[in-house]
């Protein structure tokens, strides 16, 4: 007897076939199956599938109102950070202007400063003034001295010299 060899083309056409019917077959086998253990088998299918839905559109809205209390929670949260921003911003306004006036008050206790060190360099020009006033008239009285002086000195020899000595 010749032996018959399949063909790749033989495999593929079975692969194919098995494909198409697969899906099928298991569900005329459970279908035997669910008849044999029960009649009534196909309602309770078709009542597990009813129940399957209810429960899935129970479980969509429950996603649906976790997720409206999701954003109603995240806006609570937006409000929140919004006002402690802005409580944040006047105070920090607050302390800004504070600073700003103890630094102008600083600045006029420094402006006062300078003014009587102004005042005192003032004073202190106007006893150089006196100084050189009183240089100036004890070197005017010193030249009047020293001018007398000196013609005395210049007399004395001519004064020598008309007594004869």
């Amino acid at each position: 007897m010749a032996e018959a060899k399949m063909t790749e083309q033989d495999f593929q056409q079975i692969e194919a076939y098995i494909k198409e019917n697969f899906s099928q077959w298991i569900m005329e086998q459970e279908q035997k199956a669910a008849a044999a253990v029960s009649p009534f088998a196909g309602y309770a299918l078709s009542e597990r599938i009813v129940r399957v839905e209810e429960e899935l559109k129970h479980q969509y809205e429950a996603i649906k109102d976790l997720q409206k209390s999701i954003d109603a929670r995240f806006a609570e949260q937006q409000a929140q950070s919004d006002q402690r921003f802005a409580e944040m911003q006047s105070y920090l306004d607050r302390r800004f202007n504070d600073m700003q006036i103890q630094m102008d008050r600083r600045f006029g206790e420094v402006d006062k400063r300078f003014e009587q060190v102004d005042k005192r360099f003032e004073k202190v020009d106007k006893r150089f003034e006196q100084m050189d006033k009183r240089f100036d008239e004890s070197n005017r009285r010193f030249t009047i001295f020293s001018s007398i002086l000196a013609l005395l000195i210049a007399a004395v020899p001519v004064g020598l010299a008309l007594a004869g000595l």
